[in-house]
């Protein structure tokens, strides 16, 4: 069986990467389990993740609550905003399936944009929660 966190990811990953808002904003289908060393801005990259337990006597379950981080340049937060916007939109309906479990909740906790060093690269973040059964 498949991780939860490692099914959400990919079925997050595809449905970016097929989303023509997303897509419109990124100018290309950028969206990385792990990104290449010198991807082009903007693009949308999977940060933290972590699951716990959440079943019962009866039924095997989980908590997964992941990160994507968008990195954009230039333009300030507002780059960042708008893709964080469009990914938001993207997942809130239908809920996202992941091989293997059953998506029962999905919860975007919030959006972050943070300024980097260079003071012209930002980084957003979007934390999720999702909460699943496993099929």
């Amino acid at each position: 069986m498949t991780s939860p966190a490692a099914a959400l990811k990919e079925a997050i990953r595809t449905r970016l990467a097929a989303d023509a808002a997303v897509l419109a904003l990124l100018r290309e289908a950028k969206v990385y389990l792990d990104p290449p060393r010198h991807a082009a801005f903007p693009y949308i990259a999977f940060a933290e993740s972590n699951q716990r337990d959440n079943g019962t006597s009866s039924e095997d379950g989980h908590i997964t609550e992941l990160a994507l981080a968008i990195w954009s340049r230039g333009n300030g937060s507002a780059e960042g905003l708008a893709i964080a916007d469009a990914v938001s939109m993207s997942l809130a309906s239908p809920l996202v399936t992941a091989t293997g479990h059953r998506v029962i909740n999905f919860l975007v906790l919030g959006i972050q944009p943070q300024p980097q060093k260079d003071t012209d690269t930002w980084r957003t973040i979007i934390r999720l929660r999702v909460v699943t059964e496993v099929l």
